[in-house]
């Protein structure tokens, strides 16, 4: 999921005829979980990822820099709960919507 992410975002940074990108989330219970749970089985899955990163900076810190500093607009549609690192890139895209009646508007006004 986080290569996948991070190779989206590498793809239409320099597509300017791409205006606005759009994130929305396949499972209607969860944006994004804090972390993908299969790297328990494979622990060097972000190796390669890591390889060009700088100092003190971790790979999902890095997805959220690369996220804020895309030149096209960034959209979350956000349904079901983002966590740890999906709040992070939740809060990373230049907007966010969350869906009616969700748990993301539900924790923010309970009156939703």
């Amino acid at each position: 999921m986080h290569t996948g992410y991070r190779s989206e975002i590498f793809i239409n940074h320099d597509a300017y005829a791409t205006w606005v990108i759009v994130f929305d989330s396949a499972d209607p219970e969860f944006f994004i979980a804090h972390v993908d749970m299969s790297l328990v089985d494979t622990p060097d899955a972000f190796d390669e990822l890591a390889a060009d990163l700088p100092d003190g900076v971790n790979v999902f810190q890095a997805l959220g820099e690369l996220l804020r500093h895309q030149p096209q607009v960034t959209i979350v549609k956000l349904a079901g709960m983002a966590r740890g690192g999906g709040a992070e890139f939740v809060t990373a895209a230049d907007m966010a919507f969350a869906a009616i009646g969700s748990p993301a508007t539900s924790a923010l006004c309970p009156q939703a």
